[in-house]
């Protein structure tokens, strides 16, 4: 997974724990990073996990007596 700024501009890059990085896989990347409404999926699958974790600690802080109610809101 590469990583852009607001700008567009190369921030860094999260590759798998292997040795060998395949350019098969690198290829694929690019693909969809090229393929707007590809990238566009990814970044909305992104943003739905992130609010789903986020709910999921909140609810959490919730059973043990915390006011996160208008957080969840």
């Amino acid at each position: 997974m590469h990583f852009y700024n607001y700008y567009g501009y190369y921030s860094g890059s999260f590759y798998p724990r292997e040795k060998l990085l395949s350019g098969f896989l690198l290829v694929n990347q690019v693909k969809y990073y090229i393929d707007f409404s590809k990238r566009i999926e990814i970044a909305k699958e992104i943003v739905k996990t992130v609010v789903s974790n986020i709910l999921s600690n909140l609810n959490h802080y919730k059973k043990n007596g915390k006011d996160v109610d208008p957080f969840i809101t």
